[in-house]
């Protein structure tokens, strides 16, 4: 059961696979788990990118419901007798066979749909825009019709309903709470007491109507149908609640920000149940007899009334994947969300393992993670609209780090040393402090609309309009760096231990041997198409390109031909890559049905023969900056001679004293790696030549102890 999603995509795509390929990283839900619902034995969840996913034995496997599906973002769902209703922003959607396909059921809804109720053989669909709000639908035949019986007297869109015998509730983002007791006919609005008019949520218990608000006190109660309300917060440590779920006397609360809250005296007092809930955003709850299930970045569960939680799923499969990184051990994932019905739904994943098991890590604003990167224990995200965010402990709380960007936009990130750089719409800034200030860094440049950014030893390469422009002072100057280079939109700039790749939406890869002095089209066998990233993985460059039967391309020659390494993966939009020393990690956006298909892996080993004896003739002498940079003790220092040379590389203290020979003896050409253990040195800067006949190079690097 655990693998059925896998093996019906393997089935549909790629069914005379038998050997290795890529595998799509766990999970069955995409985003945040907005709905969730239970039919008999059957647990559905309905997550925020268009997927549904079934459980049949209470979370432990996850099957796909939604393969049949176009639509995206599933914010609601109910079930009335053996038909499961999902509800989104193109509508009603209904199936009759527990997901297995779906049919719209849209004649008479002319909106969005952000919640459903049943009652009897009614079932009602409520939404609406900002514009065209109060928007509310009945239908008496499993929506083969419905009925338009809205709220003509607010444009508030309708975000919740409860029913209570003959009253209908409806609950608007922005208009309060508004009710109906001749189903729909008329409506009023019952708003006395409510400090705002925000309703996130309702729900009945007994002759007890509960509101959920964004704002104000949080919970609210009336117990005369919504005549009066009284503020019921004792307890509570937010005042943003999303759901609400009621078994007996057992009256739950989802809230943002705060994870679960327990009351069993009608909302006088409310507790904290958050033991083994990792995530606080908390948009679904749902009961199955002594089960408690929540949904929000995954799926949690409890047996014991929230005292004790489970993560039973790790929602990461169909996600849109816009940034990936490593940060030491920890592969670290950015998303990219545009839904107008969910606020902070751009996240950073973390996972300490490879994939196999994700954690949300700590909010964001904005909605587009558009890149990372890492100076030692420090982690930058940049942020399309919202700046750069840090993290200093691997993604699991964030800071926003602004100070002297006048621009937020923020494109990419680059690091030299412990030098951080952001690319945005007005240039290039630099931080030499981990982001606590900024300065631009954009002399000499003719075009400071910045798409990418890239880093060959301490050159600063970056790519905009008029082409590249590159800085060998850390920034404070720029000249041009373009000839050869076609007039093109950007898809990344990237650079391997010789070269300088630069990737075009419509016009291929380019590659530059001597520091973008001048640039060749290198797309023998790699289409021209759309291209969406490149990645590296030592002398290895993969470009991710869209098109009908292909994603993924492999050079090992530096661009002289490309190779399709596309199998098992779907035909998908390859949005980043990233690569420890075992596997390549791609992510991916915006496909026809959902935002992404998330992150798959495959082996190095499966697509380059032999990885780590792969020896290739360098093109020219190099000298690679160390690795890591800050170190302690060890690092590493690879470089290359294209010919026979007699090498020698030597370390120095920041005064010229020689500490130090690491090489000096007849190498052949190739490409060499040397580890140098400073454990009986100061912390302090030090300085590493390498010297081949005429060539001479020399690097700096920071022992930090």
């Amino acid at each position: 059961m655990k693998q059925l999603l896998q093996t019906l995509f393997f089935f549909l795509m790629v069914t005379q696979i038998c050997f290795a390929q890529w595998v799509q990283i766990n999970g069955p839900a995409a985003g945040e788990v907005s709905a969730l619902v239970i039919n008999g034995t059957n647990l559905f969840a309905g997550a925020e990118y268009g997927s549904i996913a079934f459980s049949t034995d209470n979370g432990t496997t996850w099957a796909d419901a939604s393969i049949a599906m176009t639509n995206q973002g599933i914010v609601a769902l109910v079930v009335s007798g053996t038909n499961l209703f999902s509800g989104n922003s193109d509508g009603v959607f209904l199936s009759t066979n527990y997901g297995t396909s779906w049919d719209s059921v849209n004649n008479g809804i002319t909106e969005g749909i952000r919640t459903l109720a049943v009652s009897g053989v009614q079932i009602y669909a409520a939404g609406g825009g900002d514009v065209f709000g109060g928007a509310v639908y009945v239908t008496t035949n499993n929506g083969t019709t419905w009925t338009d019986i809205r709220i003509t007297s607010t444009y508030h869109p309708v975000s919740a309903l409860a029913i209570s015998g003959n009253n209908i509730f409806a609950g608007t983002w922005g208009g309060g709470v508004f009710l109906s007791t001749n189903n729909g006919a008329t409506w009023v609005s019952v708003n006395e007491g409510l400090t705002t008019l925000e309703v996130n949520a309702l729900a009945v218990s007994g002759t007890n109507l509960f509101a959920g608000t964004e704002g104000g006190a949080g919970i609210y109660l009336s117990t005369n149908n919504g005549t009066t309300w009284t503020a019921v917060n004792n307890g509570l440590t937010t005042n943003w609640v999303n759901t609400f779920a009621v078994s007996g006397q057992y009256l739950f609360a989802g809230t943002q920000f705060g994870g679960v809250f327990l009351s069993t005296d009608n909302g006088t007092n409310w507790m904290v149940v958050n033991t083994g809930l990792t995530d606080l955003i908390v948009k679904s709850l749902a009961f199955n007899g002594t089960n408690l299930f929540a949904g929000g970045y995954g799926i949690f569960q409890s047996t014991n009334n929230g005292t004790n939680w489970i993560q039973i799923s790790h929602s990461l499969t169909n996600l849109g994947v816009s940034a990936i990184i490593f940060s030491d051990s920890n592969l670290i994932v950015g998303t990219y969300s545009s839904n107008w019905w969910t606020p902070y739904s751009s996240r950073v994943f973390i996972s300490t393992n490879n994939g196999t098991d994700w954690r949300a890590g700590g909010y964001f604003t904005q909605n587009w993670v558009s890149s990372f990167a890492v100076i030692d224990t420090h982690l930058f995200a940049g942020a399309i609209w919202d700046g750069v965010f840090l993290s200093t402990n691997s993604g699991e709380s964030w800071t926003v780090v602004n100070n002297g960007l006048t621009d937020t936009y923020i494109t990419s990130l680059a690091v030299i040393d412990t030098i951080i750089f952001a690319g945005c719409e007005i240039g290039v800034f630099r931080s030499t402090n981990y982001g606590e200030t900024w300065s631009a860094a954009n002399n000499g440049m003719t075009d400071i609309s910045i798409s990418c950014l890239a880093v060959k030893g301490n050159d600063l390469f970056a790519g905009c309009g008029d082409g590249v422009f590159r800085s060998t002072d850390f920034g404070a100057n720029w000249f041009a760096a373009n000839s050869g280079l076609p007039s093109a939109p950007w898809a990344a700039l990237i650079a391997s231990e010789a070269n300088i790749f630069a990737g075009f939406w419509d016009a291929g890869v380019f590659r530059s041997t001597n520091n973008g002095m001048s640039w060749s089209a290198v797309n023998n066998g790699l289409p021209i198409g759309p291209l969406f990233a490149l990645g590296v993985s030592g002398t290895n460059l993969f470009a991710g390109v869209h098109t009908v039967d292909s994603s993924i391309f492999l050079t090992t020659n530096n661009g002289g031909n490309w190779t399709a390494v596309n199998t098992g993966l779907i035909n998908t939009n390859v949005s980043c890559f990233t690569a420890n020393e075992t596997y390549l990690f791609a992510g991916s956006m915006e496909t026809n049905r959902t935002m992404g298909t998330g992150v798959w892996n495959r082996p190095l080993s499966e697509m380059i023969t032999d990885v780590d004896d792969i020896e290739q003739i360098p093109t020219g002498f190099f000298l690679s900056q160390n690795y890591s940079n800050p170190f302690n003790p060890s690092t590493k220092i690879k470089y290359s001679v294209p010919q026979s040379s007699n090498v020698v590389i030597k370390v120095f203290d920041i005064l010229g004293n020689e500490i130090e020979t690491l090489v000096n003896e007849e190498k052949p050409a190739g490409t060499y790696e040397i580890t140098w253990n400073a454990a009986n040195l100061p912390s302090g800067v030090y300085f590493y030549r390498l010297q081949a006949g005429d060539y001479i190079a020399v690097k700096k690097m920071l022992l930090l102890k």
